[in-house]
């Protein structure tokens, strides 16, 4: 049987990747705090008993722990040490809770810098959330 190991996330930036998981309140281990420690990245073993290096390291509560690989592209790549089916579908759902606060995060910030200012904000039972922007010019 083989294990998640990798899921492609379209993360290109580090400090909105740290407001995401203070906002869904992720405990994280990164990169620069550790150096200190002489460590350049942090090991982290697949499921499929893989060594990969991350930049960004997680742990989900239930012992499962993720990084966050960045990749030439800039994008960043999560490792998980799922081994599991029962882990790698709990790893997919906390990408999943990722990619969307960071999307979010990320459009509230673009809208910001293009000048509009949030007016409305409603969520839905499906976590689909409805922002009404507007700009004054």
């Amino acid at each position: 049987m083989s294990a998640l190991c990798g899921i492609e996330l379209v993360i290109e930036s580090l400090m909105m990747l740290r407001k995401t998981l203070d906002d869904l309140k992720i405990r994280y281990a990164l990169l620069e705090e550790m150096e200190k420690s002489e460590k350049t990245l942090f090991e982290i073993q697949t499921g499929e008993g893989k060594t990969e290096l991350a930049e960004i390291i997680i742990n989900d509560g239930s012992g499962t722990r993720t990084g966050f690989q960045k990749q030439a592209d800039g994008r960043y790549r999560i490792i998980s040490t799922a081994s599991s089916r029962e882990e790698s579908r709990q790893q997919k759902k906390l990408a999943g809770r990722i990619k969307r606060r960071y999307a979010y995060n990320r459009i509230r910030e673009e809208l910001s810098k293009q000048g509009y200012l949030v007016v409305e904000e409603e969520k839905e039972g499906d976590e689909t959330v409805r922002i009404l922007a507007r700009r004054w010019r």
